[in-house]
């Protein structure tokens, strides 16, 4: 497992370097390798005993209603908004939270919620903010240096579900990276951690943005975004 407090810059970009060698080559879905990739970051980060840091780990992207996975579109209302934020990878610690179809509030975001205290405060910092309104121009966005980060989980005013989520599962930081694509859509990832990760760890963290996004954008360009639902 890394540990944050135990490694450098070099050992997350090859870190990074090696889930890009794995997963460039396969032929996945936008959402299965979603999937992967959270499993993996889920997976691999732990602290000194060698227990997972991170309670949840999720994938996001922006989407228009056609883009929606097929089975939204029997709830939700195409003129209702211009766009919705998807759930594409969910891997975490409840068994409800390995299965994008169980999520009971965050499967599918109206545009509407973009402004909540988090999401607000996801978009400000990784400067995605005039994405979902008016697209971003790539060449003007420099993916190494945006990053989301919460020191201190509890009783901050960005992370608003403290009772439910963050005292009852111990949350104490949050992460998050992401960045636009060339097709006006963007994706961004959220870790929620059980150690308190500094601001120089998150930063350190973020060195894996240029790989996981890279590979993102290769999916996303194909336009093949969702897995067939299994009757």
């Amino acid at each position: 497992m890394i540990n944050l407090n135990q490694t450098n810059e070099n050992a997350i970009q090859q870190y990074a370097r090696e889930l890009f060698k794995t997963y460039q080559p396969q032929d996945l879905t936008f959402e299965m390798l979603s999937q992967k990739l959270m499993h993996n970051i889920y997976d691999d980060f732990g602290d000194e005993q060698g227990q997972r840091i991170f309670i949840l780990t999720r994938i996001f992207r922006l989407c228009k209603y056609l883009e929606l996975p097929p089975e939204a579109h029997n709830e939700i209302d195409s003129s209702s908004g211009k766009f919705w934020l998807a759930l594409c990878g969910t891997v975490g610690d409840e068994p409800a939270w390995n299965n994008r179809h169980q999520s009971q509030g965050h499967r599918i975001i109206p545009g509407g919620a973009f402004q909540t205290p988090m999401l607000k405060a996801v978009f400000e910092q990784m400067a995605l903010e005039n994405q979902a309104e008016e697209g971003l121009k790539l060449e003007d966005y420099n993916i190494a240096e945006r990053f989301f980060h919460v020191e201190k989980a509890p009783g901050s005013p960005n992370i608003v579900a403290q009772a439910e989520f963050v005292d009852r599962y111990g949350v104490q930081s949050v992460m998050g990276i992401g960045s636009p694509f060339i097709s006006g859509s963007l994706y961004f990832a959220l870790f929620f951690s059980r150690s308190t990760i500094t601001r120089q760890q998150a930063d350190m963290f973020a060195r894996i943005t240029p790989f996981i996004s890279t590979l993102l954008a290769r999916q996303d360009s194909k336009n093949h975004l969702w897995e067939p639902i299994e009757n």
